[in-house]
């Protein structure tokens, strides 16, 4: 009775102790068993010696760290409980080895001494692109990965030959090291889609096209501002204009009017009123600059001063102010650009005034006289020694040839002295203005006329290599 007693007091401590336990899945006890039995085993073979029946076997801790790695990944559990190593290579060359912790780290090349980030243990589940020790998923598919690493691993280590010997031949150990080698110097396989996939990624296309719409909506509403203050700017000059004319307040009439042409380019406005505003402004900046002396005094008092020119005279005091006449224009040639203009300059010498002004045979047109009150800048003047005897050449620049259209600028001028001679004047105003504001190609005509140059006369006694005198 005393040995029934005393096994029955066994069976209730054991079954209590059973029962504090916690419980735990049957595959895992087995799989726990096996793991246990299996590292029984290699430590009395660590301990005893190899087997009689296995005379080429080593043990390896590789073996260990397998299963130790299997037992993580099949229990599902975080990564960083095993060693994960590394191995990185410098740009010097170096290849750096060590162990993965928990956190990143910061390691040094020994040679070159160069600092070098090394990432941490990856605890996410494998993707396509980067492998983990986590599985994802149920237990079973846990167990299929890692059996299936164990038969890719035995293929590995003992690799058949198609007559199903085993492969431990030198030169099998070649044709491994040939076909590794094959495989280091194989070029990366380029595939479009892949890469328009992973440069166009969805998150990206939405980024880009909410900047894009942003981009336009503030240009939108930037060009949007600017146009009303163009037009602002437009109406305020259009208002402007006639009161400075009559008060002849010329510096604040040339700033209204260079602004109201700036705006008419912004809103893009080539009608009849624009041109007009862009004839008006060229006129007050030549009525500006008119020079005080006439042209034939200009030239009367460099041809006295000075001897006879070997050169085209291209004096401050010829080139640098304008000049406004009222002559009668005649082509020099049938089909010819260039005009005469003719203008008494000096009493005992003929002269004449040249001008290469393609669009102003439409105005002549018009005028079957050829009168024009213009206004013009000379280019330089050929005196009588270089034109063969034909008197003094004046060659007006094409680009500052301006007709003047308003008479409220020729009062100011002192041209309209409100007397009978005034209507022929008005007469001429009037249709010059109405060319001015009909033509487009008088308008333009700045932007097609090449740059002017001095000409150089046809003479074997004049030196093209000397500069302009004076």
């Amino acid at each position: 009775m005393k040995h029934g007693r005393s096994f029955c007091s066994a069976n209730l401590v054991e079954t209590a102790a059973a029962l504090l336990r916690p419980r735990r899945s049957r595959a895992k006890t087995v799989f726990a068993r096996i793991v246990s039995r299996t590292s029984t085993v290699y430590n009395d073979l660590l301990t005893v010696g190899p087997p009689r029946f296995r005379p080429n076997f080593r043990p390896m801790s590789s073996d260990v760290t397998w299963l130790r790695r299997s037992w993580v990944r099949l229990r599902a559990a975080a990564p960083d409980e095993l060693p994960e190593p590394y191995d990185l290579q410098c740009e010097c060359g170096t290849r750096v080895r060590g162990t993965r912790g928990r956190t990143w780290k910061q390691t040094v090349c020994p040679e070159c001494m160069a600092p070098l980030f090394v990432l941490p243990t990856n605890v996410y589940p494998t993707t396509r692109r980067v492998p983990s020790d986590v599985i994802p998923g149920s237990l079973l598919r846990r167990a299929a990965v890692i059996t299936g690493d164990l038969l890719r691993k035995q293929q590995q280590a003992s690799p058949q030959q198609p007559d199903g010997s085993a492969a431990d031949s030198p030169s099998d150990d070649s044709s491994e090291h040939s076909t590794a080698s094959a495989a280091e110097r194989r070029l990366p396989r380029i595939r479009p889609t892949v890469l328009l996939r992973r440069t166009f990624t969805p998150f990206r296309l939405i980024v880009a096209g909410t900047l894009l719409a942003v981009v336009l909506t503030g240009a939108t509403v930037v060009h949007q501002r600017r146009l009303d203050a163009a037009r602002t700017t437009w109406l305020r000059a259009v208002d402007q204009v006639p009161q400075l004319l009559t008060e002849g307040d010329l510096p604040a009439l040339e700033r209204t009017l260079s602004s109201a042409c700036r705006a008419a380019q912004i809103i893009g406005r080539s009608d009849r009123q624009s041109r007009l505003m862009k004839s008006l402004l060229e006129q007050t900046r030549a009525a500006a600059d008119l020079n005080r002396v006439s042209l034939p005094a200009v030239i009367a008092s460099i041809a006295s001063g000075r001897p006879p020119a070997d050169s085209p005279v291209t004096a401050p005091e010829l080139t640098q102010y304008a000049f406004l006449v009222d002559s009668y224009i005649d082509s020099s040639r049938t089909g010819s650009p260039e005009f005469l203009i003719d203008l008494p300059l000096l009493p005992d010498q003929p002269a004449r005034l040249t001008v290469t002004l393609p669009p102003l045979a439409e105005y002549l047109e018009t005028r079957d006289d050829g009168r024009c009150l213009f206004a013009f800048r000379v280019l330089c003047a050929i005196p009588p020694s270089l034109s063969d005897g034909r008197g003094w050449q004046v060659v007006i620049d094409p680009q500052s040839f301006v007709l003047f259209t308003s008479p409220d600028l020729c009062r100011l001028l002192g041209l309209l002295n409100n007397d009978a001679s005034d209507d022929a004047l008005l007469a001429l105003l009037a249709d010059q203005q109405r060319f001015v504001e009909s033509s487009v190609d008088w308008s333009s005509r700045k932007d097609r006329l090449p740059r002017p140059a001095v000409p150089v006369p046809d003479s074997p006694e004049i030196d093209q290599s000397e500069g302009n005198s004076e």
